[in-house]
């Protein structure tokens, strides 16, 4: 599993650091971080909440300049959990909705063979948090709210303490098992 290690951010807090698989289109998944609904992968970067794909982009190609977005190139159609710089490329935003019209926007797994195509389950992200929340305070002392569960995971909670952290992680991995064995499709987000 291929990593790069982010930047230093504020208060000399290292973020968490970046891991994904590579799927047969030569695409880099991240699995290492929350994708928003729309399927790309956040994180806590100097305070804000931004793309991953962002981040890579600056990281192996340069700044990003004001007012153009970063755009997708993947080789079997734009997949917003990818971030392998090569197929990462910045334009306006009337070149991506330009883009969506041409090309399908697909979610392709690490496995090439599972594209995913056909419509399914899709959690919503305050019902994953709450549950998380849930979970975690059923087995702690100390009570969370989703959104400090959500903040823990991403890295934007300066005070969570290694503790909260590996907890929040294994709530986390709970929650992934029970939903999926309800129908949902977290390859879809």
């Amino acid at each position: 599993m291929p990593a790069v290690q982010l930047p230093e951010m504020g208060r000399e807090k290292k973020m968490k650091e970046i891991t994904w698989d590579v799927n047969g289109f030569g695409c880099w998944i991240c699995n290492s971080h929350a994708k928003d609904q729309a399927g790309y992968p956040k994180t806590c970067f100097n305070g804000k909440t931004t793309s991953i794909s962002r981040i890579m982009y600056q990281k192996y190609k340069g700044e990003i300049p004001t007012g153009l977005f970063v755009l997708h190139d993947c080789p079997g159609g734009d997949n917003p959990g990818c971030i392998n710089p090569e197929h990462l490329r910045v334009g306006t935003h009337q070149e991506n909705m330009n883009d969506k019209k041409i090309k399908r926007v697909i979610n392709v797994d690490t496995n090439f063979d599972e594209t995913v195509f056909e419509h399914r389950k899709k959690p919503k992200k305050s019902e994953f948090w709450q549950r998380v929340a849930v979970i975690y305070n059923k087995c702690n002392v100390r009570k969370i709210s989703p959104m400090y569960a959500c903040n823990v995971h991403t890295g934007c909670h300066p005070s969570a303490t290694t503790a909260v952290m590996s907890q929040v992680e294994i709530a986390i991995k709970v929650v992934l098992e029970e939903m999926k064995s309800e129908g949902y499709d977290f390859s879809i987000i």
